[in-house]
């Protein structure tokens, strides 16, 4: 009986053992899961707040970038200057050089020995300026505009001069335009990418524009030569020339020649199909001459 009792009681003892055993693994793994997940939740949390962090700072960058560009073009139309001139310059004149990288230039014919200036200057950073020079008959006008090449930054020059009919002119621009009409002295006239426009001149006529727009119309110059790299040209003669020279780089031609005259071609430089002309204009037996000369873009005369 002894014996039997001593078994149960170390069975017990055994089981008793065993389940606070399996209560203490079960407690450290409970304990082990509880620790991990909130490692993980930490781990989230400090990612969570990088993310947002990361998020504040595209902003402020991104509004940094907004509100300096309009408060530096706010400044500059708030620091806007401006100057208006008119001027005439009494002095017998042949010629007229001009020289205006950026300005807005108008050319008309006006009174002998005299020339009229008339400018408005738009400023914001340095002011341009308007320099005149004379050499003999030989009247020279220089248009400084200094500063960046923008609209709110920069500086803005209109130019209009009347100078006598028979003066030459050589005009030089770099984007800005040369308009000029009724003039009948010898014109030459360059621009890069400003627009050039000439009406009712008589006199020989030369123009170079690299990107520009060309518009002629109601030329009755005896001699015309257009050269034009990839902007659009359009010439229009109210009376025959006698010799009209084109070259077309990437642009496009559109000559107009008074109807029934007639003219000797020399269309080799064209290739294909690169130029048409219009049906009766060509002529080898004409005392005119066109010569055209067309690389890879396109032209068409006709009446």
């Amino acid at each position: 009986m002894t014996d039997t009792r001593d078994r149960t009681t170390w069975r017990a003892a055994g089981d008793s053992l065993r389940g606070s055993s399996q209560r203490g693994i079960a407690e450290r793994g409970i304990a082990r899961r509880g620790t991990s997940q909130h490692d993980v939740g930490d781990s989230q949390s400090d990612g969570g707040r990088w993310q947002r962090r990361a998020w504040r700072a595209v902003a402020a960058l991104t509004g940094a970038l907004l509100v300096l560009p309009a408060g530096g073009y706010a400044w500059a139309w708030l620091a806007r200057d401006s100057r208006d001139a008119d001027l005439v310059l009494h002095h017998p004149v042949g010629a007229l050089r001009l020289d205006a990288p950026r300005a807005s230039v108008v050319l008309r014919p006006g009174p002998d020995d005299q020339v009229h200036l008339r400018y408005t200057m738009d400023w914001s950073v340095r002011a341009p300026a308007v320099r005149t020079g004379w050499a003999g008959d030989t009247l020279t006008v220089l248009v400084d505009q200094p500063g960046p090449d923008l609209d709110a930054f920069g500086s803005q020059v209109s130019l209009e001069i009347e100078l006598p009919a028979r003066a030459s002119v050589d005009a030089a621009s770099r984007s800005g335009s040369i308009s000029l009409s009724g003039l009948a002295g010898d014109l030459r006239l360059r621009t890069g990418s400003g627009p050039i426009t000439v009406s009712d001149s008589s006199g020989p006529l030369r123009v170079t524009d690299d990107s520009g727009r060309v518009r002629a119309t109601g030329l009755s110059s005896p001699t015309v030569a257009l050269q034009t790299r990839s902007g659009p040209a359009s010439v229009n003669f109210s009376t025959p020339p006698s010799r009209f020279t084109a070259s077309v780089g990437a642009g496009r031609l559109d000559a107009s020649l008074p109807p029934g005259s007639r003219y000797r071609l020399d269309g080799g430089g064209a290739p294909g199909d690169a130029l048409r002309v219009a049906p009766g204009l060509a002529d080898p037996d004409a005392a005119g001459l066109i010569s055209v000369r067309v690389d890879h873009g396109y032209a068409a005369l006709g009446y």
